[in-house]
């Protein structure tokens, strides 16, 4: 296979990691970078360097960690395999997240569990490609915003719903109440990922929560509940009330 004298990207601009498929350089080849990557070098199956925007020459005086990892004499052209991952640095907008069954939830206003589906979207960018790679990628050919979500989606339902049932106990808020403070929620969930997804080399730029649904019949039960409430209000008597005259 003939040695590459210039590797730049050539992939999917929705992919967060494509790796070239070319893998034999020389000491004079050319790491071509735009500005929305970066490229991680890897020989040996060691992260030797990061590169930034610009045109990179692959020689040792320019990278010095390659001679911990390959023998290349300084001067000539010098042959080496090496790979190389070019990381997107752009921010992912619209990533759609999901919860893939039913959560059970329970009212504290109306006594009523209801299996709620929520949905949304979430914006994230890449902060440290070395951490995103070694941490979560692990040198894949490709890797795209719906793999990364597949990576979060159990953690993101987690939180979302130990979140909501907190605010939901805590504040006494019923399911209307809740639909009508999906923002404050929404902030609540994202201060929880940010440390998460930090971990990895990711940042949350935005987390939002879009809709809560249930079940038609659950949804059908809790609406009876409130209005039976709202009657007893108005009449001016309250539901163990209501219990003793009708056992009465």
């Amino acid at each position: 296979m003939p040695l590459a004298s210039v590797i730049k990207f050539e992939g999917s601009p929705d992919q967060l990691v494509w790796k070239s498929p070319i893998e034999n350089f020389n000491t004079t080849s050319q790491l071509i970078v735009d500005e929305t990557h970066e490229a991680l070098l890897v020989v040996n199956g060691n992260a030797a360097d990061l590169f930034g925007p610009g045109a990179h020459t692959l020689s040792v005086p320019n990278i010095p960690i390659l001679s911990k990892f390959v023998n290349i004499p300084t001067g000539g052209e010098t042959p080496f395999p090496c790979k190389v991952f070019f990381i997107n640095k752009v921010h992912q907008m619209d990533l759609l997240w999901g919860t893939q069954s039913p959560i059970a939830l329970e009212d504290p206003l109306y006594d009523i569990f209801l299996h709620v589906m929520l949905h949304g979207s979430m914006s994230v960018s890449v902060e440290d490609s070395r951490k995103f790679m070694l941490k979560l990628v692990g040198f894949r050919g490709t890797f795209d915003g719906t793999a990364l979500l597949q990576k979060f989606r159990g953690l993101i339902s987690s939180h979302v719903k130990d979140c909501i049932s907190k605010i939901m106990i805590n504040g006494q808020l019923s399911y209307f109440m809740i639909n009508a403070n999906l923002l404050e929620i929404s902030d609540a969930v994202k201060e929880r990922l940010d440390q998460i997804f930090a971990d990895y080399g990711v940042i949350v730029q935005f987390f939002n929560i879009e809709s809560i649904e249930v079940p038609e019949k659950d949804y059908a039960a809790i609406t009876d509940a409130k209005n039976k409430r709202s009657s007893r209000i108005i009449q001016g008597y309250t539901w163990q009330e209501e219990r003793q005259m009708m056992i009465a």
